[in-house]
């Protein structure tokens, strides 16, 4: 059953009121009221709202358009029932949602129960709090908002959804299921080429559903887009994939690779003892024995034949 109050903004920036939507339609009243929910239960300063919006190239009448633009936000949640939600503060202004009322808040603390459910190896568990995290999405974050700070903010927003899709599709593989992965990922992987983890997981769901050749193909073809546009290799996830495929070890969740520590640096080896300088073949001919010879052994005297 939809909430009767909800502030989104993963998707259309909107407000909805007894299941109504709310009337705060402009781009860049719409930009403000994502601001202020990304800053949900904080005040705001008008300052941060014309930086936001104008990234330093504030006209004059900025400060002027941000009041007008917060008196339609507040003449909206008035006629919605929810003026106790946005307040002013020496200015600033702070909007405060109810509990479960704000999408992005639901998304973090799903995603954040599900990953503890997987590190605790309860993958069956992780997989409905994932799903109902994504199913929070409604298109491209901050949609109608218009100002300098939506693009930037739009783009970190999707890169938290894409790494939920992938946190969806280990614990899928981990529990055996490579066809979930490739309803989830398929859709993903033509919009994302050259996200390797994804690659890798598709890799693996496309070779756990017996297309082995189809999962080595998208290896071939992801490599030689690393090379054309980035000019690199693949990376450790999407190596480690390949060699699965090949040895037809495809179920369980590829791991995210960690960096590998750096070496401790080589202690030096002691110096060797200096050699003893080289005598020249003059100066060993001309080396006089120092030492007396040594006592002559089974020496036999002529007494007996002087006597003669």
């Amino acid at each position: 059953m939809a909430r009767l109050t909800a502030w989104r903004i993963l998707g259309p920036v909107e407000v909805t009121a007894g299941g109504r939507v709310l009337g705060v339609q402009r781009p860049q009243q719409r930009a403000v009221l994502a601001l202020l929910l990304l800053h949900a239960g904080h005040v705001v300063s008008a300052r941060q709202i014309e930086s936001a919006l104008w990234a330093g190239t504030a006209p004059q009448s900025a400060r002027t358009q941000v009041q007008v633009c917060v008196s339609r936000i507040r003449a909206a949640l008035r006629d919605g029932g929810l003026a106790d939600a946005l307040t002013s503060h020496a200015g600033g202004y702070r909007l405060t949602p109810g509990a479960g009322e704000l999408d992005l808040a639901e998304f973090g603390a799903l995603v954040r129960a599900a990953q503890a459910d997987a590190d605790a190896g309860r993958h069956a568990c992780a997989v409905p709090a994932l799903r109902a995290a994504l199913a929070l999405w409604r298109g491209p974050a901050l949609a109608g908002a218009s100002g300098d700070f939506v693009e930037a903010t739009a783009a970190a927003l999707d890169e938290q959804r894409l790494t939920a899709y992938e946190q969806l599709a280990g614990v899928e593989l981990a529990l055996g299921r490579p066809d979930a992965v490739m309803r989830a990922l398929g859709p993903l992987a033509g919009a994302h080429p050259l996200r390797e983890r994804l690659v890798a997981q598709l890799m693996l769901a496309l070779a756990g559903c017996g297309q082995q050749s189809q999962a080595l193909r998208l290896f071939a073809q992801t490599r030689s887009l690393l090379a054309e546009r980035l000019g690199l290799e693949p990376g450790a996830d999407l190596a480690a994939a390949q060699l699965r495929v090949l040895r037809q070890q495809v179920v369980g969740p590829v791991a995210a690779t960690a960096p590998t520590p750096p070496a401790p640096p080589a202690r030096p080896a002691p110096p060797a003892p200096p050699a003893p300088p080289a005598q020249s073949a003059q100066s060993a001919r001309s080396v006089v024995p120092a030492q007396l010879p040594t006592d002559v052994t089974g020496f036999t005297g002529r007494e007996a034949a002087q006597a003669f």
